[in-house]
């Protein structure tokens, strides 16, 4: 099964201690959450219980907004809530929650990294690079930037780029945007750079991260099978051996 994004939920712009995101619908025991986070100070998140903090990225000189990841391998608990809150000081920020599935179930976080860029041109690019270490990871970037630079008209890496369906878009009154989108790449090799297209030149700071599909069951299987049955032809023949020398001591 490929991993894929099966819903999401968001948490539209707001200035408050805590984001809340909704379960997203279909939730499951083992399904990944998987949650992004923009907001305007470097103080990370508290997040419920369980929660693993991934990749964050706060740019300190320029824009003053950080990114930040969290993820979590949802338990019957998790399948049976109604939202989940992640706790912060007063700030401004928006953010979205995935619910994946087809994902490695032991290590579903391959690879991450994050940057910010200050461009004088367009589009931006963020020169932290991932190198995924096995094939057809999902890849996903959040971005925010500065929202002179109007609304999102692409999205790219740039070796082996691959199709991008944007997950979300939201800005702010005229001053901030956080954008987010999904690919599956196929390759194993450097990323390169990668970003996303706007209108016109802005300040923005991102996170990648790539996401594990679950591992091939086959050959483990296969191993299983054949440990079995060595068992199975070596009990076989304790047997036989056993009836013949009783058949040659009744004889």
């Amino acid at each position: 099964m490929a991993v894929a994004i099966q819903s999401t939920s968001t948490q539209s712009w707001q200035t408050a201690t805590t984001a809340v995101f909704t379960k997203p619908t279909g939730l499951s025991t083992g399904n990944l959450m998987f949650v992004t986070i923009t907001h305007n100070n470097n103080t990370a998140w508290t997040p419920p219980a369980g929660w693993t903090a991934g990749f964050a990225y706060y740019d300190s000189t320029t824009t003053g907004w950080r990114v930040s990841t969290y993820w979590k391998i949802a338990t019957s608990g998790d399948a049976g809530a109604t939202d989940f809150s992640f706790t912060n000081s007063s700030i401004k920020h928006t953010g979205m929650m995935y619910r994946i599935t087809g994902h490695d179930a032991t290590t579903p976080i391959n690879t991450d990294n994050g940057i910010k860029d200050i461009r004088t041109a367009h589009p931006l690019i963020f020169t932290a690079t991932i190198t995924p270490s096995v094939a057809s990871c999902l890849l996903l970037e959040s971005i925010y930037y500065a929202n002179s630079g109007g609304t999102p008209s692409g999205y790219y890496i740039t070796t082996s780029n691959p199709t991008w369906t944007q997950q979300y878009d939201s800005g702010r009154n005229g001053s901030d945007e956080f954008t987010t989108a999904s690919a599956t790449r196929v390759q194993t090799t450097s990323c390169g750079n990668w970003g996303c297209d706007m209108v016109s030149n802005c300040n923005g700071v991102g996170v990648i991260t790539a996401i594990a599909p679950a591992a091939a069951a086959g050959p483990a299987n296969l191993k299983s099978y054949n440990t079995n049955l060595k068992a199975n032809i070596k009990s076989i023949n304790t047997n036989l051996i056993a009836n013949v020398k009783s058949l040659n001591t009744n004889v």
